[in-house]
């Protein structure tokens, strides 16, 4: 940190976008940097004048911490017109508890300060904050959201679903189909989603039944999104059919939205808005909750979740073939071949919108 100063202004100006929505007068952040000033975290809490207190944000701030490396430094990030003191005060507690710097910044009308004698109180002068939006929007960066609360509404379930669970017959013939088959089937339908401009709920009521009813299919649908590339088109396709699912569907398809937000980097606020919405008792709620309290970088697992669904489907496929390759009978020699059955229609996938994903919340990796 100390051979190249930081350059606040820009990383005060890319905050909302890193944490997904605007900060307002009684927010607080703690961000924690790298050598090369990147950022590495960020954490956002209101102030509360009765119950804050550096004790419990230093314990909050130990959980973040505790799963990646040592960071170069901390920011205090206070807003609003007592900002600089609140930043002040709980930077001063903070020094004293962890071996890092820790920087105090305040900012509020549009610009900011940084503290430069901590014994005095003294900050420099006022600079304004530069706007990142227009070199942000070149890269595919959606604008943060206009508050917490709208951004974790961009998760939330629609006032009424707009498509039923699959009828009976269209789900036999699906279950009847191999398990490569409804994979393609899923992974040709998610495409379709997150291609198209407006919301198909035929496709959407098809890829419910197909992630709901099979784990494999489930999972290799998770890997297919982990090929998504700046807008995460797929994720968001995801999150849009379990935003407008029928009651009945919406655990499973919460828990497997949650599962890909997380493994996206998405903003916090919103993975946990479909965790609440997720059976708590199955796997991925609990691993992806264990792994946002223990700070893991969900970017290390892409390998190992791209490897087991692979496998999974691999092997499922082998032992589905194997059965349908033998007769009922054991005295015949010769294999039977296996029943006709009415196969789904694939299409080829559709080659990704240009158009930046619908869910409000920005890139990660800022």
């Amino acid at each position: 940190m100390k051979d190249q100063p930081l350059d606040v202004g820009d990383y005060v100006a890319r905050l909302p976008y890193a944490v997904g929505h605007q900060l307002g007068n009684q927010d607080l952040v703690i961000g924690a940097l790298g050598t090369d000033h990147r950022s590495i975290v960020q954490m956002v809490t209101p102030w509360n004048e009765h119950t804050h207190t550096a004790t419990e944000i230093t314990e909050q701030l130990a959980r973040m911490l505790s799963r990646i490396d040592q960071p170069a430094a901390l920011t205090i990030v206070g807003y609003g017109p007592h900002g600089g003191r609140r930043a002040h005060q709980i930077a001063g507690e903070l020094q004293q508890a962890v071996q890092t710097d820790v920087l105090p910044i305040h900012v509020h009308d549009d610009t900011w300060r940084v503290l430069f004698d901590n014994q005095h109180g003294h900050w420099t002068l006022p600079q304004p904050i530069p706007d990142p939006a227009a070199e942000l929007a070149t890269r595919g960066v959606l604008p943060p959201a206009a508050s917490r609360t709208a951004l974790e509404a961009s998760i939330t379930p629609l006032p009424k679903p707009t498509f039923t669970p699959l009828d009976a017959a269209k789900a036999t013939e699906l279950d009847a189909l191999s398990p490569r088959q409804r994979a393609e089937l899923a992974t040709t339908t998610l495409d379709r989603i997150a291609a198209a401009r407006l919301d198909d709920p035929a496709q959407m009521c098809l890829l419910a039944h197909l992630t709901t009813s099979d784990v494999i299919t489930r999972d290799t649908v998770l890997a297919h999104t982990l090929e998504d590339r700046i807008h995460d088109d797929r994720v968001d396709a995801l999150v849009r059919t379990y935003r407008a699912a029928p009651p009945e569907q919406r655990p499973q398809l919460a828990a497997l939205a949650a599962a890909a937000t997380y493994f996206a980097c998405w903003h916090p606020p919103q993975i946990r808005g479909l965790l609440k919405q997720a059976d708590p008792l199955t796997t991925f709620p609990r691993l992806i909750t264990a792994a946002l309290n223990a700070g893991f970088d969900p970017r290390k697992a892409h390998h190992t979740v791209r490897n087991g669904a692979a496998e999974g489907l691999r092997d499922a496929q082998e032992a589905w073939t194997a059965a349908h390759d033998h007769t009922l009978d054991p005295n015949r020699d010769d294999p039977a071949p296996a029943p006709t059955r009415t196969k789904a229609k694939l299409g080829e996938p559709t080659s990704p919108p240009t158009t930046p994903s619908r869910t409000d919340r920005d890139a990660p990796g800022l």
